[in-house]
């Protein structure tokens, strides 16, 4: 395996936290605030629909044939900051709610829930730095995800044991300052045009499925293989991507 001499990438303890959202039955939020929420709201959710209409709708059957959804629609969204509402604002997100978010996330099913499904995946990775990184950590997420807009993808599910995390065969091996992860990941949702990958992998078999850590991983790195094999699915836009394997360095700036 060809030795990289610089990759941006951390390995994090696997627990997902959840954000702390204010949620609309949080009994410290004003009445005057949720005056305002409920106001935003109709803002909010008919931007949405005007792009979708716009952007999305006229794409639809050829998307249903190919499977394959327009990469600059995509884009599009991003620039806008769709995939990014439910951020908090310290993070260059808008902070929105749950309540909000989930209506948000409703009205882009109504147009194609095939892209709404893919589209709301894509800050995944930075979801988790968010919920468990060091300030280093979520500074470089916030700036990949947040400033760049590169497209995250999640990756947990295996050939052998599906999502059970406890029977993830993925491993991931300290060598020096350089993890080596071994490995095969399928049904990513979005990896056809993925640019980091959050990959689950087993650091310390001694302890279970609390022995598992996650990785940042680009996609330019030597050993990224995607046999972009395409899955039919109930929902469109989900592609296959094996096998893995990966030579890592841990905490180096690109």
């Amino acid at each position: 395996m060809k030795e990289v001499a610089a990759v941006h990438t951390y390995s994090i303890c696997f627990q997902l936290f959840p954000f702390k959202h204010r949620l609309i039955a949080d009994k410290t939020v004003s009445f005057k605030i949720l005056q305002l929420r409920f106001a935003c709201l109709p803002t909010i959710i008919q931007l949405i629909d005007d792009f979708f209409t716009r952007e999305v709708d006229p794409h639809l059957q050829e998307w249903d044939a190919t499977s394959e959804p327009d990469i600059n629609v995509i884009r599009k969204a991003m620039e806008l900051g769709f995939h990014k509402l439910d951020i908090p604002e310290e993070h260059g997100g808008s902070g929105l709610d749950l309540y909000t978010m989930s209506a948000a996330i409703e009205c882009m099913g109504r147009h194609d829930i095939g892209f709404a499904s893919g589209f709301t995946t894509t800050t995944a990775p930075w979801k988790i730095v968010l919920g468990m990184g060091t300030d280093e950590q979520k500074a470089w997420a916030d700036r990949v995800f947040g400033e760049e807009n590169r497209i995250g993808c999640f990756c947990l599910t295996e050939p052998s044991g599906g999502s059970d995390a406890s029977a993830m065969r993925t491993t991931a091996v300290r060598d020096g300052d350089d993890y080596i992860i071994n490995g095969t990941k399928c049904f990513i949702t979005s990896a056809e045009y993925g640019e980091i990958f959050a990959v689950m992998a087993v650091t310390d078999k001694t302890k279970g499925a609390k022995g598992i850590s996650c990785f940042m991983v680009d996609r330019d790195l030597p050993g990224v293989q995607d046999d972009r094999q395409r899955v039919r699915h109930a929902e469109r836009h989900r592609r296959r991507s094996d096998p893995w394997r990966l030579r890592l360095l841990q905490g180096v700036s690109r």
